[in-house]
């Protein structure tokens, strides 16, 4: 069971309880790292950064990189699908989010110069 699921969640993020809140909360957040006009990388893109990252990024005026095929297919519908060339910022959603912080695969963040996390505690400030 992860963080949004228990009921520790509730009590301590009672302003995230509705999902809608949550995404916009996600929406803001992943808008505050995206560089306007750079390129982004989407590694094993989850239900979330999935729903989120064409929106964020088409505001943005960010080019993104992706290998999963659902997901290409909307960003190149959207004019956002990048071609090639060196990512600005490596986004990986996280298997898990934990009262801690969060737990990422360590398979999926192989070859990667930088991966950055963030505690779940910070979408609180």
């Amino acid at each position: 069971m992860n963080l949004f699921q228990s009921e520790k969640f509730g009590q301590k993020f009672p302003h995230l309880r509705l999902p809608e809140r949550r995404s916009y909360a996600f929406a803001y957040h992943l808008g505050t790292i995206l560089p306007k006009n750079g390129i982004v990388e989407v590694l094993s893109p989850g239900p979330i950064l999935k729903s989120l990252i064409s929106q964020v990024a088409f505001q943005k005026q960010c080019k993104v990189l992706c290998r999963d095929v659902e997901l290409k297919h909307e960003l190149a519908q959207a004019g956002i699908l990048a071609q090639g060339g060196t990512p600005d910022v490596v986004l990986i959603e996280a298997d898990f989010l934990t009262e801690g912080g969060v737990l990422v695969l360590p398979q999926i963040a192989q070859n990667t110069s930088l991966v950055g996390i963030c505690s779940v505690e910070s979408f609180n400030s």
